[in-house]
């Protein structure tokens, strides 16, 4: 490879990193890494409350089989009481029996409530994410758009440069016993091959630029 080649290579090369790291800036940058910058205080809080909904259902598991057998003991209790007709007796145990699960439903409240949150909090992340993209999607068409106006421009100037260059220098050819070093044919040849190593290339740039149906 000729350093000239080298040059236009290394050139070539670096358009196309830009490229790369133009990719970069439109979606991972201005969508994925923003909306998880926006998304980072509610998720940091759904995880803290459905933390906290998980330590409360715990708590409530293992509380309840001791509050069900103390229940079962005053229930005993109540059933003598009453037999006996001990009418005080048995008024303060129904209210302790009452009062004995209290805990489990408090503790049942807590756990609704923070899942409840968690619900209401997950809720915001899909508008949110939709508002982003709206918003953001009309700058990475733009710039889309700038770069393939580019890309024609650069084809366009090259094949006009090559066109120059022919007429200027006389190798355009007679157009009947000899063949013109400039054709049409070198026009299409400026783009991946439809055949051999750019084959897929070739049919890449004609799905984004074929035309629409």
């Amino acid at each position: 490879m000729t350093d000239q080649a080298t040059m236009f290579q290394q050139k070539a090369e670096e358009i196309s990193e830009a490229m790369s790291e133009l990719r970069v800036l439109l979606t991972e940058t201005a969508l994925f890494q923003q909306l998880e910058t926006l998304n980072a205080p509610v998720e940091s809080e759904m995880s803290a409350q459905s933390e906290l909904a998980a330590e409360l259902r715990a708590k409530h598991s293992k509380l309840q089989p001791r509050v069900a057998a103390r229940q079962r003991l005053l229930t005993v209790e109540l059933d003598k009481a009453v037999a006996d007709g001990q009418q005080k007796d048995a008024a303060r145990l129904k209210k302790e029996i009452a009062e004995s699960g209290k805990e489990l439903k408090e503790l049942d409240s807590a756990a609704n409530r923070c899942e409840n949150r968690v619900n209401a909090l997950a809720g915001r992340i899909a508008p949110r994410s939709k508002e982003l993209f709206t918003a953001t999607y009309p700058c990475i068409r733009d710039s889309l758009v700038i770069v393939e106006k580019g890309v024609c421009e650069l084809l366009d100037g090259v094949w006009a440069d090559l066109q120059k260059y022919a007429q200027e220098n006389n190798l355009q050819g007679d157009g009947f016993a000899s063949r013109p070093l400039i054709s049409e044919m070198m026009r299409c040849d400026l783009t991946a091959r439809d055949r051999g190593p750019e084959s897929n290339l070739f049919a890449r740039l004609r799905y984004w630029f074929g035309g629409r149906s």
